[in-house]
């Protein structure tokens, strides 16, 4: 079965627990064990995050992400400081949604950058599995493209997900309730003034809004912004395309892929979108 940057190509940039292209030689993750610091890269096994090397390594201290390999191509690693990495093991144990390996930002400190430019302006997709961990944070960001927070996903008062820019206000129109503290599936596309939002398989929005994507320091941040709004969370996934999907490519998303569902179908089922010039047309 092909792995999704095989048959959807062109990604901006790529994260993932699981691997995502078939060519992609690299390795996954890059880990730090608590006890002395030693770092080792952590590769795949047969597709998945290879937890068996992983342990190995870490034992039954604690694994931190020194880096979160990007698959695209592009070769745009997310990287974190010593003092503010996220976690990948947690005294010995992976931590994980539902039985799935997922990286566990703490809320506090905790967030991975890339320091090399992620070239992507309008339109745009952005995709990713994610818990959220305090339905209740506010002004916390999953994600965000560019140091004054142009084109980013974020979780806001009462347990909504939103899209945001600092051109015309987005928010508003972007909202979507996440449901619990399960593993969540959440796409955003956007393209001339249209955006669409998709949770776990189902469209939640469809609206109408103008966004403003500039940015001289376009670095990607997962866990937070530039400057801190540090979210508590799990992410498995994260993933930037440059163009915008329409209904069709949207409702090809499956989601609800949690612990009753074998992480191997994660690998090709949690994301299919379909390119399309713009959701206008």
């Amino acid at each position: 079965m092909a792995l999704l940057l095989d048959t959807y190509t062109s990604a901006t940039v790529a994260y993932g627990l699981t691997k995502l292209r078939a060519a992609y030689a690299g390795s996954c993750i890059r880990v730090r064990r608590s006890n002395d610091d030693a770092e080792a890269d952590i590769g795949f096994s047969t597709n998945l995050l290879d937890t068996t090397a992983l342990a190995a390594h870490v034992g039954a201290n604690s694994g931190y992400i020194v880096k979160w390999y990007d698959q695209s191509g592009n070769g745009i690693d997310l990287a974190g400081t010593s003092t503010a990495q996220p976690r990948i093991v947690n005294s010995g144990t992976v931590d994980n949604i539902g039985g799935i390996s997922a990286i566990y930002f703490d809320g506090s400190n905790d967030r991975i950058a890339s320091a090399a430019s992620v070239a992507n302006g309008l339109p745009i997709t952005i995709a990713f599995a994610w818990a959220p961990l305090n339905l209740t944070q506010s002004n916390k960001y999953i994600g965000a493209l560019g140091a004054n927070r142009f084109a980013l996903l974020w979780e806001y008062d009462n347990n909504k997900v939103e899209l945001y820019s600092t051109g015309p206000d987005t928010r508003t129109g972007s909202q979507i309730t996440m449901p619990n503290t399960s593993k969540h599936h959440v796409v955003y596309a956007y393209a001339n003034g249209a955006q669409t939002s998709w949770l776990d398989g189902t469209r939640v929005l469809n609206a109408t809004a103008g966004m403003t994507y500039a940015s001289a320091n376009s670095s990607l941040y997962v866990g937070g912004s530039d400057v801190a709004d540090y979210c508590n969370q799990y992410v498995t996934a994260f993933v930037v395309w440059p163009s915008a999907q329409n209904d069709a490519a949207c409702a090809a998303i499956n989601g609800m892929l949690i612990s009753t569902n074998p992480a191997a179908s994660f690998i090709s089922n949690i994301m299919r979108p379909q390119f399309i010039p713009s959701l206008g047309g």
